[in-house]
């Protein structure tokens, strides 16, 4: 898990891992399923199968309407990879991500008990933490 978290990290800071930390990932983790859970549970599974099909790079910034080019270059530069294979595990992660989102999204659609938020933090830490 922590070197799936180290990739994570990368998508959140570009130039250095020092300035994001567990908390602040799973902040923003917890903020994204929360704006995902007030879509429809039609244009969540939309979403969901796009993201799925997506066979590059750029239908998976297409589909989620976000550019995760920059992601590419800095799993390139912190792997030392070629770009094509930075493209490959950028889009397997990614996906992996997104779709895992959307299928908390899901689960929690409509739902606006903060302390079911609040456990979802504490999970995502708790998951993350050494």
């Amino acid at each position: 898990m922590k070197t799936l978290f180290t990739l994570i990290l990368i998508s959140f800071n570009f130039s250095t891992l020092a300035n994001v930390d567990e908390y602040q990932f799973c902040q923003a983790r917890v903020d994204s399923i929360r704006q995902l859970s007030k879509l429809s549970i039609n244009e969540l599974t939309s979403l969901k199968k796009s993201i799925a099909i997506a066979s590059s790079i750029e239908e998976l910034n297409t589909a989620t309407s976000k550019d995760f080019s920059p992601v590419v270059t800095s799993i390139q530069e912190h792997q030392k990879i070629t770009k094509a294979l930075a493209e490959k595990t950028t889009l397997q992660l990614l996906k992996m991500l997104e779709t895992s989102a959307i299928s908390k999204a899901i689960s929690l659609h409509g739902n606006e008990n903060e302390r079911i938020w609040s456990f979802q933090f504490d999970k995502c830490v708790e998951d993350n933490l050494d």
